[in-house]
């Protein structure tokens, strides 16, 4: 009886330790899979997170760009030029100093808003510039004299951004009237 109980035992044995060998096997495959899938998802969630990184930090680079790009589209000088006219107008005329605020916020808008294309059509390029020259003209009053003659169908002609305008911006500083000194002399 002795010895067939002890050989029960270790086929018992055996089989138990097979089957706790294949769960164990079975477990440490399955443990291991999620794992694995846990380190790739975290890798994939490091890499994204550094791709957002990424994408902001150009979207701040893009955004500083922008406003450089603005800095030296729009002179200091005009701004502060027109701001202290539209301080000098606003005791004295508001409704003028309101119409130069809507101009130049109308100017700063197109300067951001025009980076977006690279030509855009004479129409809106010269809007703008009728916006600038209603500007310079509360400033220099009378003494700026101008006239836009524009073939209708040159209207949609495309243009680069600010072409016309700086042309515009450089004209009134080359076509001076040379003024006339004391002695009588023209001085430029």
């Amino acid at each position: 009886w002795g010895v067939g109980f002890r050989f029960d035992f270790l086929a018992f044995y055996w089989s138990g330790l097979r089957v706790a060998l294949i769960i164990s096997l079975v477990m440490t495959t399955i443990f291991w899979i999620v794992e694995a899938r846990k380190a790739r998802l975290d890798a994939a969630r490091l890499e994204l997170r550094r791709v957002e990184l990424v994408k902001e930090q150009h979207r701040r680079l893009a955004e500083q760009a922008r406003l450089a790009s603005l800095e030296t589209r729009i002179r200091p000088h005009f701004l502060f030029n027109t701001l202290n006219t539209i301080s000098a107008l606003i005791m004295e005329d508001p409704k003028a100093a309101e119409k130069i605020v809507q101009s130049l916020a109308t100017l700063l808008r197109y300067s951001l808003d025009s980076q977006q294309s690279s030509l855009i059509p004479l129409q809106d390029e010269l809007r703008i510039v009728e916006h600038y020259l209603s500007i310079e003209r509360a400033r220099f009053g009378d003494r700026l004299r101008y006239r836009m003659d524009v073939q209708n169908e040159a209207t949609d002609c495309l243009v680069p951004p600010h072409s016309i305008q700086t042309l515009v911006e450089l004209q009134p500083r080359h076509s001076r009237r040379p003024r006339v000194r004391r002695t009588g002399r023209p001085r430029h």
